[in-house]
C-alpha cells in the first residue's frame, strides 16, 4: 500500500520590518530599529476626507516636523492649494484667507492642533471639513466628540511628517529625511548618532532649517524655495543622507556648547510648581538658546535625580521671552510626568515627554505657585513632617488637611523651594499671616480686641479664639502670644510676597529677644 503523502503547511512569508522596507537599516541603531512604525491609518470617518479633497494646508511655523508634513501634502496636492504657516496660538481670524476664500473648504492641520473652539469655528461658521494630524493622544477624543466634520489621526510614536506621508502616499516607503526628522522630534535616538542628529537639525545653518527659521506667519508662495529644497530631500535619498550627515556633524560641533548651556541653566534655575498641576515639580530657567529642548531635558533629569522616589513628578522647562510673548519648552525624563497635559492646558501641544506652548509674557509669573515664607519655628518630631526654620521659603501644594492627632490644626503639604527634595507636612499657620478685615471687640477676659488692618501671626485655633502675635509695620522689639476673637470672615491671609516684606521689616527672624513661639510636629 502506497504511503499517503502529507501536506505540510507552507511557511509563512517573512515580513520585512520597517527599516528594511525603507532601506535605511544601516542608518539605525540595531537595538532601536523596531521603534520605526508604519501603520494603516484608521478612522471611523475616513470617508469624510480623501487626500485629493484638501484645499487648505496649515502648518506650525515653529516645528520642522509640522513643516515636513506640509511639504508632503504639497508634493501630493501640487500648487493649486493654499499653504500657510501659522502658530498653535493663532486662530481662524489670523489667516490670510478671508471668509469667502475659506468657506466650505477642506482644511488640513498638520502637526498643528488648535483649540477645540477654533476648530469648531472652522467647521460651523465656515462650513469646513477638517483633517487633523497630531501626536497628542487626548486630541482625538476632544475633537471627534465635538464635531462630525473632523478626520483625526493621532499617534504618539510617529511624527507629523510620517503621518502625512502614510495618509497621502500610503503604499510608498517613507523617505529617509522624514524618518530623521521624526527621530529628532520624538527624541528616541533610533538613528545612529541620534543625539547629534537632533542637535544638528536645530543648529544647522543651511538648507531648509535656516530657510524655515526666516519664515514666520506667512502665506507660502507658489514657487517657494524652502519647499523646493525640502522637496529635493524627499525625492533624492542620497541628498537626504548627505543632509543628515551634515546635521550630525553640526550636532557634534555644538556638543560642548550644549553641555555648557546645561550647566549655566542649572546655576540659574529654580524649582517651581504650576498652579494647575500642583503635585508636580518643575525645574525652570529663563533663557534663550537654540538648544532649549536639550537644556529643559537636562533640568528635568537633574531634578528627578535629586528627588529620589519622586521622579514621576519632576520635569524641566525653558522659558524664552520673545517680545510681548514667551515660549515655554517642556521636557520630561524617563518615568516622568506627561508634560503634554501642561502644554494642552495652555493651548500648546506635544507628546508625553516633549511639549511646548506660547503665553503672554505678562502672564508667565502667574502660572506658578508663589513660594511662601515660614514664619514660626517647626521642630521635626515625625518622619512626615517637614523641618523648617523661620525665614525658609516653601512651596505649598496642598493645604487644609486635618489629622486625628491634632484636630484643632490644619496642615499643608510643602517642599522647600531651594531644596525641593525636602518635602512634608507643615502646620498651615506656620506660613500664614492674617490681616483683620474689620474691627472686633474683645471676646471676654483674657482676649484682645482686634482693629481693622491688624496683622496677626497665628499659632493655634481653639473654637472661636485664635492664639497669635500682633505685628506692627516696621521693627517689632517686643512680641508676645495673645488670644484674639476668631471667625472665618474676620481674617484674610496676606499675600506671600507681602507677608515676607512685613516680617522682615519687623526683624522677626533676626532679633533673638523678639522671636515668637514655634511648633512641634506630633
Amino acid at each position: 500500500m502506497a504511503a499517503t503523502a502529507t501536506t505540510r503547511p507552507a511557511k509563512p512569508r517573512r515580513k520585512l520590518d520597517t527599516a528594511q522596507r525603507e532601506g535605511i537599516e544601516q542608518l539605525l541603531e540595531h537595538d532601536k530599529r523596531h521603534l520605526l512604525k508604519v501603520r494603516d491609518l484608521q478612522s471611523k470617518s475616513q470617508a469624510l476626507l480623501k487626500p485629493e479633497d484638501i484645499q487648505v494646508v496649515l502648518y506650525d511655523v515653529y516645528s520642522v516636523d509640522s513643516f515636513a508634513a506640509c511639504c508632503v501634502a504639497r508634493k501630493f496636492l501640487g500648487l493649486g492649494v493654499h499653504y500657510e504657516g501659522v502658530t498653535r496660538g493663532s486662530c481662524v481670524q489670523h489667516l490670510s484667507l478671508d471668509a469667502e476664500g475659506l468657506d466650505g473648504k477642506a482644511v488640513a492641520l498638520l502637526g498643528l492642533c488648535w483649540k477645540v473652539v477654533d476648530i469648531l469655528d472652522l467647521c460651523m461658521e465656515y462650513h469646513c471639513r477638517v483633517l487633523i494630524m497630531d501626536t497628542h493622544r487626548g486630541v482625538k477624543e476632544e475633537i471627534e466628540h465635538a464635531s462630525d466634520n473632523c478626520l483625526v489621526f493621532v499617534d504618539e510614536e510617529m511624527g507629523a511628517g510620517v503621518l502625512a506621508w502614510n495618509y497621502f502616499f500610503e503604499t510608498k516607503p517613507v523617505p529617509v529625511i522624514l524618518r530623521a526628522i521624526e527621530d529628532a522630534h520624538l527624541g528616541r535616538s533610533a538613528f545612529r548618532d541620534g543625539r547629534a542628529l537632533e542637535d544638528g537639525l536645530d543648529a544647522l545653518d543651511s538648507g531648509f532649517v535656516k530657510a524655515l527659521g526666516e519664515k514666520r506667519h506667512v502665506k507660502v508662495a507658489l514657487k517657494d524655495s524652502t519647499f523646493q529644497i525640502f522637496g529635493d530631500l524627499i525625492e533624492d535619498k542620497d541628498l537626504a543622507k548627505q543632509q543628515i550627515s551634515e546635521a550630525i556633524a553640526a550636532g557634534k560641533q555644538v556638543e560642548c556648547e550644549i553641555y555648557e548651556k546645561g550647566k549655566e541653566a542649572s546655576r540659574s534655575s529654580a524649582v517651581r510648581t504650576f498652579r494647575v498641576f500642583p503635585a508636580w515639580k518643575c525645574n525652570v530657567v529663563f533663557m534663550q538658546s537654540p538648544h532649549e529642548g536639550r537644556v529643559a531635558e537636562s533640568l528635568a533629569v537633574e531634578l528627578a535625580n535629586s528627588c529620589k522616589g519622586a521622579g514621576h513628578r519632576c520635569f524641566g522647562a525653558v522659558v524664552d521671552f520673545r517680545g510681548a510673548g514667551a515660549r515655554v519648552i517642556l521636557r520630561s525624563g524617563p518615568g516622568g510626568p506627561d508634560v503634554s497635559q501642561v502644554a494642552r492646558h495652555y493651548e500648546g501641544s506635544g507628546s508625553s515627554t516633549r511639549a511646548f506652548f506660547m503665553i503672554d509674557a505678562a502672564n508667565v509669573d502667574s502660572m506658578f505657585v508663589k513660594p511662601e515664607i515660614v514664619l514660626r519655628q517647626v521642630a521635626l518630631q515625625d518622619e512626615h513632617c517637614l523641618q523648617a526654620q523661620p525665614g525658609d521659603n516653601v512651596t505649598v501644594i496642598y493645604r487644609g488637611e486635618r489629622k486625628p492627632s491634632t484636630l484643632f490644626d490644619q496642615w499643608s503639604w510643602c517642599y522647600k523651594s531651594d531644596d525641593p527634595k525636602q518635602e512634608g507636612w507643615l502646620p498651615t499657620f506656620s506660613h500664614t499671616l492674617f490681616v483683620a478685615t474689620r474691627s472686633e471687640p474683645s471676646g471676654g477676659q483674657g482676649t484682645e480686641k482686634v482693629s481693622e488692618g491688624d496683622l496677626i501671626l497665628p499659632l493655634a485655633l481653639r473654637g472661636d479664639f485664635l492664639l497669635g502675635t500682633r505685628l506692627s509695620l516696621g521693627p517689632a522689639p517686643n512680641l508676645s502670644n495673645l488670644w484674639f476673637p476668631f471667625d472665618h470672615e474676620l481674617y484674610k491671609p496676606v499675600q506671600p510676597s507681602s507677608a515676607k516684606v512685613i516680617v522682615e521689616e519687623a526683624s522677626l527672624f533676626f532679633a533673638p529677644n523678639s522671636r515668637v513661639a514655634g511648633y512641634g510636629c506630633a
